[in-house]
């Protein structure tokens, strides 16, 4: 049996796609993690550069531990689903294989989310001191209990890059499944993929536990900005909208979910991501045709629909005055 608030009760779920040159300094990390009783599930992504043998042969070394290997590429969001599916202790983190979270704070993070019976923790989270609405940059000295019903902002928008733990049973009770946006093999990737699941869990019903300001799992460094990273990040959003529209036609069938939430918060987030573009960028985007109005009339209260038309009107005007920047960039002297 397992002891609930140390490592004994986590799955640590990876996944893998050619990620060769990060094997030497995850095997040192999945030891030290093994020897401290925590299970450890990886899922390959049919890799092409030998990594998939190596994490085979460390698996078949490591106790506690299980390994997939995929027939096909079936991106991140296909791979950490199949992860899920191998999890069997009481709580779960999801890990990139090239992160090294520290085992001591996972664990201190462990016990605040048993002791204050929790479904979700969010470490190093500012938390808004209502407990109503989540928001930044607000400190909190002790982890703070709020239920998910009660955040009015998605999740998406205001957590960024936080790291969670999450109940294994919330995600089962829930149906609750990663949307795929990216397919490593065919060259395209989405990097906002990890805003659908967000979206999901920001609408349904449970507690979730904010560590204090001081509980940091691992540090994030984001990338340093270029003209080219923008503007990979700029042709991505263009296909937003598509996105959003498969994402909630598929996901106001989830009967745990509540469709106002998730369709409120879904068409909000995407607003609020496509306003760096253009009026070309936007018509590119197809977003005047591909906004599920019908799904909005069917689930919104007439108040949020309104809400959700000044949103729009606001891209647009965004767009308008990115295209004026432009102008004005191009035809100074």
């Amino acid at each position: 049996m397992t002891m609930s608030g140390t490592l004994e009760s986590l799955s640590v779920l990876v996944t893998s796609y050619n990620k060769a040159e990060y094997i030497k300094s995850f095997s040192k990390w999945a030891r030290a993690l093994s020897s401290r009783n925590a299970e450890l599930c990886i899922v390959d992504d049919f890799s092409s550069d030998g990594s998939d043998v190596q994490l085979a042969d460390l698996a078949a070394n490591l106790k506690n531990t299980k390994f997939v290997a995929l027939k096909s590429n079936v991106g991140s969001a296909g791979a950490r689903n199949a992860c899920i599916s191998l999890a069997t202790r009481k709580f779960v983190f999801f890990l990139d294989i090239d992160d090294e979270p520290s085992l001591e704070v996972l664990e201190s993070c462990l016990k605040t989310l048993a002791e204050l019976n929790s479904d979700i923790l969010v470490a190093n989270l500012l938390v808004h001191p209502s407990g109503e609405a989540l928001e930044m940059p607000l400190v909190t000295s002790r982890p703070v209990k709020i239920q998910l019903e009660t955040i009015k902002t998605s999740l998406s928008t205001i957590m960024g890059y936080s790291r969670y733990i999450y109940s294994l049973s919330f995600i089962k009770t829930r149906a609750l499944r990663f949307f795929p946006t990216r397919s490593e093999n065919g060259g395209q990737y989405f990097i906002l993929d990890d805003s659908f699941w967000l979206l999901q869990i920001g609408a349904t019903s449970g507690n979730l536990v904010v560590t204090k300001s001081d509980s940091i799992i691992y540090h994030y460094y984001p990338p340093l900005g270029d003209s080219n990273s923008w503007n990979r990040y700029i042709s991505q959003i263009i296909n937003l909208p598509t996105l959003v529209k498969q994402f909630i036609e598929k996901h106001t069938l989830n009967p745990n979910l509540v469709p106002s939430k998730l369709i409120t918060q879904t068409i909000t987030w995407m607003f609020l991501t496509l306003r760096p573009l253009n009026v070309s960028q936007l018509l590119k985007s197809n977003i005047f045709s591909l906004i599920p109005w019908k799904f909005v009339v069917v689930h919104v209260k007439p108040s949020k629909i309104l809400i959700l038309f000044f949103n729009f009107l606001s891209l647009i005007g965004y767009s308008f005055k990115n295209s004026i920047r432009i102008r004005s960039r191009v035809n100074r002297p």
